[in-house]
């Protein structure tokens, strides 16, 4: 029997002035209910909008042991992923130590039904110490697996940038015994594939015990394509893998007074338009609409809420909108990866759709990597041509410890 695992996509709203109105339970303005998204209780969001994951950082939150309950945010009702908070580490907001360590796995342990090792990418601060960052990933990996007590599925994490840099971690790591793999640094069709090749390689997607495989960071449209192929392939394989990935965007670009209007399947990018703090709205006036959850979620807001900085009233909603815009496009290309391979060519790129049989012609090979290096050259250029950068300049900030 064919498995049917889908895509999940995980929002990451575990930074910022989100967090606090979903701690909170803040009311939409002029409604009842309240921006908690995953929220069981219809009367705080409606049972039919409810989407039950989340993302939540170790790396921000690790030091408020009860954070899940702060949320309102029942464990056996939503599927938390926990990040480490390697990315913290290697952006030089957290100091690394012994006790942080210990402090983030018991974090994770009691706030994540399936979390993160806690890996330091070889990036910013750690740029170029990639066999340092691997050595110092290890002793955390050995001290993750040595206390691990089932209470949270914890993934092995490899990083690189190609397949050479991903096999020579993933020789370093495989051999802790974790529930599946998170894919650091791999945005990209031709990184997301040269890590896979590797997991392939090893065996992975025949093991029982490996049950996910995460890629950190990415909410594009390409992605979404690339990552539903890849979940499609997988489950004609028979590996019983759970493809998920997160992003933090709906937050990050409503800080900026950045709102999504829709997205493009030609053009694989999400359309949207910019709020200046700098003008004075007519505070009569309706707040955009944009599609049917603002018609029946935020009827009721005007530009009133708009003050001459991004702050509470006017940053939630937008939070809440650009999510379930994303949500939107995600369950728009789960339907189309399933649908006639014909319609997918006549409604997407000529060589994007050329990219996902490409996918699926690496991975079912029996020598995956030279069917990569023959593809090679289509991957770069698809990367290149849809490289949709949306993160605003200075997005290492949006990140910063608080």
């Amino acid at each position: 029997m064919v498995k049917k695992n889908k895509l999940h996509y995980i929002p990451a709203l575990s930074s910022g002035m989100f967090l606090s109105c979903m701690k909170s339970n803040e009311k939409i303005s002029g409604q009842d209910y309240t921006y908690r998204y995953y929220s069981n209780n219809p009367d705080e969001f409606p049972e039919r909008y409810k989407y039950p994951f989340h993302l939540i950082s170790a790396g921000h939150q690790y030091k408020k042991p009860n954070i899940l309950q702060e949320l309102g945010m029942d464990p056996k009702e939503v599927f938390v992923i926990g990040d480490s908070g390697g990315y913290q580490i290697s952006s030089g907001a957290l100091t690394f130590k012994k006790e942080l360590v210990e402090q983030i796995f018991e974090w994770l342990e009691n706030n994540s039904t399936v979390a993160m090792n806690l890996d330091i990418p070889p990036r910013m601060k750690m740029a170029g110490k990639f066999d340092e960052c691997l050595a110092l990933s290890k002793v955390n990996y050995k001290y993750f697996s040595d206390n691990q007590r089932g209470q949270t599925k914890f993934l092995n994490v490899i990083q690189g940038g190609d397949y050479d840099s991903y096999k020579k971690w993933y020789d370093g790591v495989k051999g802790f015994d974790f529930h599946g793999w998170g894919l650091g640094s791999a945005i990209g069709i031709h990184k997301t594939l040269a890590a896979l090749i590797v997991l392939k390689e090893g065996g992975e997607f025949k093991k029982n015990t490996k049950q996910y495989v995460h890629l950190l960071g990415t909410n594009r449209i390409i992605d979404f394509l690339y990552l539903e192929k890849i979940q499609q392939v997988l489950n004609n394989m028979g590996a019983d893998i759970q493809i998920t990935c997160d992003s933090s965007s709906p937050s990050r670009i409503s800080a900026f007074g950045n709102i999504y209007t829709g997205f493009s399947l030609k053009e694989l990018r999400y359309q949207s338009l910019s709020f200046s703090n700098k003008n004075t709205y007519d505070p009569t006036k309706r707040y955009p609409l944009f599609n049917q959850f603002d018609r029946e979620m935020l009827h009721t807001l005007k530009l009133d809420i708009f003050p001459d900085k991004w702050s509470g009233p006017s940053y939630y909603p937008m939070v809440l909108h650009n999510l379930y815009v994303v949500l939107d496009a995600h369950q728009t290309i789960n339907t189309l990866i399933d649908t006639d391979p014909l319609v997918q060519k006549e409604l997407l790129p000529a060589t994007v759709w050329q990219t996902l049989n490409a996918i699926e012609e690496v991975l079912t090979s029996n020598d995956s990597l030279t069917v990569y290096n023959k593809y090679k050259q289509l991957f770069n250029k698809v990367e290149i041509d849809f490289n949709i950068n949306e993160a605003p300049a200075n997005i290492e900030s949006f990140f910063e410890f608080e």
